[in-house]
């Protein structure tokens, strides 16, 4: 079904502006989960070197948001609860998003960030609001 789902949503993908211009990279959806990631560059740091909390914010929320939208509806974010656990090291931070509720007009993901060595450095729920007119 990843292949599926990633074609389906491509056009989404190829036109949400602010995730490509920092370089989120969807790389599966699944019907209750996805992954992503970012390659960090000099851009992507804050002033004392780190990556900047808004690119882990974004990356989080990118992937949860395409978890969410493994049933074929679209979603927008409701609310969130992220967690700044420790400093994103390395080249490349990756997100991991699970839904863990979904009804007719919200979804819940929880989504895992890991730096290049797999330590978890930030942690969030998201909760998205369904816009499509399509029932699931």
């Amino acid at each position: 079904m990843s292949k599926e789902l990633l074609n389906q949503w491509e056009g989404s993908i190829s036109t949400n502006h602010f995730p490509n211009h920092i370089g989120v990279v969807i790389d599966d959806i699944e019907l209750m989960s996805a992954k992503a990631h970012v390659d960090l560059k000099p851009e992507s740091m804050n002033a004392i070197g780190i990556a900047h909390g808004g690119v882990s914010f974004t990356l989080a929320d990118t992937c949860a948001a395409y978890a969410s939208r493994g049933d074929g509806r679209e979603y927008v974010t409701q609310q969130a609860n992220f967690y700044y656990l420790k400093a994103n090291k390395g080249n490349r931070i990756n997100a991991v998003a699970t839904v863990v509720s979904r009804t007719k007009s919200l979804c819940v993901v929880e989504v895992d960030v890991f730096d290049e060595s797999n330590t978890l450095t930030n942690k969030g729920t998201f909760n998205y609001f369904c816009v499509s007119k399509k029932d699931s």
